[in-house]
């Protein structure tokens, strides 16, 4: 399984490639100039590829899908790792629901894993989705444990800090470049009807780091003009929703279809 990394303007702060150090991955800028940027500060343990896309994850996405052989399974990853945490019942409880017998759910998710560990299960979690037909997989969008109870759910933001990515036919709308996780995850929506979440693995990232997008306040007004866009693009699946402290339009939640009972956490947003 190939483990691709997606960076732009980070030379002196990644940290994903340190996680991997030990295991093949290929590391992806955007220009010449960030490369040798990156090989200068020497926190690059891969093949470091700059692709000459335009600067944006939908790009470089693409770019790595092209790379990609019909059919492969690969890992995604964003460059601002922290850690990976897992529930600690993950192997023994086969119920798929953490149950309150088990006391404070938000002790139950302190344990941390190396990369050796995380890219098994990730091959594990690939064996589902194919049993499931989906062709994205994901893993907990919340740090918080109190959202993650059940360990599956199908119809839901596939968090781009970390995807096992199918290549078949569907390829990112270069129109989001912030939002290209929400955007994918719609597309999915749309063709196959669900993508697959493993919650009881979190992969814990920075999130709004210096360089790429910048800022909360930096990325606001792209952010705003995507999450225009994709509700236009999909009405029957997206629409707004007003977040306290945020601009209107800055936020989008999945509208469940589905003819069937859904939790009120089954909904997650961007």
């Amino acid at each position: 399984m190939r483990i691709f990394i997606f960076t732009y303007d980070r030379p002196d702060i990644i940290t994903t490639s340190e996680y991997f150090k030990d295991f093949e991955h290929i590391v992806l800028c955007h220009d010449n100039y960030n490369r040798d940027r990156y090989l200068e500060h020497g926190r690059i343990h891969g093949d470091l590829i700059a692709t000459q896309e335009p600067k944006g994850l939908a790009n470089n996405r693409n770019y790595a899908l092209k790379m990609m052989e019909p059919d492969e399974w690969a890992l995604f990853f964003v460059d601002d790792l922290v850690d990976i945490f897992k529930y600690q019942g993950i192997d023994e409880n086969k119920t798929g629901k953490i149950q309150e017998s088990e006391g404070n759910i938000n002790k139950l998710f302190k344990t941390t894993i190396q990369a050796e560990e995380f890219i098994e299960r990730s091959k594990y979690h690939i064996e589902r989705c194919k049993e499931e037909e989906v062709h994205l997989g994901g893993f907990a969008c919340y740090e918080n444990p109190y959202f993650l109870s059940k360990r599956y759910k199908t119809f839901a933001l596939a968090d781009g800090r970390c995807w096992v990515m199918h290549k078949h036919e569907l390829t990112f709308d270069t129109n989001t470049q912030l939002a290209d996780d929400l955007s994918f995850t719609l597309k999915n929506l749309k063709h196959y009807g669900k993508v697959l979440l493993d919650q009881w693995l979190i992969p814990k990232c920075k999130r709004y780091s210096r360089g790429a997008y910048g800022t909360k306040d930096q990325r606001m007004e792209q952010r705003i003009r995507e999450c225009e866009y994709l509700v236009e693009t999909y009405p029957d699946l997206a629409f707004f929703y007003d977040k306290p402290g945020w601009p209107e339009h800055s936020h989008i939640r999945i509208r469940y279809k589905k003819p069937i009972e859904v939790d009120k956490d089954q909904v997650s947003m961007f």
